[in-house]
């Protein structure tokens, strides 16, 4: 019996030995590359709109928002102040100098603008900051090899 016993803790020994040499290392095992158990903060910004927009990379990307929101009010069911300044209705498709706002796209809609009914923005395009974010000139968390 006691000869079974050693052989069994031989067994667990040797296989413990290498199962700790096939270990990956915590630094490994993560896009971030450092340990599992850091803590990374990403690196403050401050967007003041003095840089200029980054244009998108293609037509499908959405469109970052090229000016501060930082002090902008939260966006709620009674409230949105983007629509003060791009619920323009009547300028969707037209040319838009490059210091103008950009218009809500039809698509952002549940009637016809262009049809002369009463825009009503889409319940599920209401809060714009889901979709969009502000511009910030930040280094990327994870690398990415992406150019425009």
């Amino acid at each position: 019996m006691k000869l079974l016993l050693h052989i069994v803790v031989i067994v667990f020994a040797v296989t413990g030995l290498a199962i700790a040499e096939e270990q990956i290392p915590d630094k490994d095992l993560g896009l971030s590359k450092t340990s599992v158990f850091d803590t990374p903060e990403p690196q403050a910004f401050v967007f003041d709109g003095a840089a200029p927009s980054i244009p998108a990379m293609n037509a499908l990307e959405v469109p970052i928002i090229p000016h501060p929101i930082r002090y902008f009010e939260k966006i709620t069911i009674e409230r949105n102040r983007c629509l003060k300044c791009h619920l323009l209705p009547d300028d969707i498709g037209a040319a838009v100098a490059s210091d103008e706002p950009t218009p809500i796209p039809a698509s952002h809609y549940v009637s016809d603008p262009g049809a002369g009914e009463v825009p009503q923005l889409a319940g599920s395009r209401w809060v714009c900051t889901q979709c969009h974010v502000a511009q910030a000139d930040t280094e990327p968390l994870v690398e990415n090899t992406t150019v425009h």
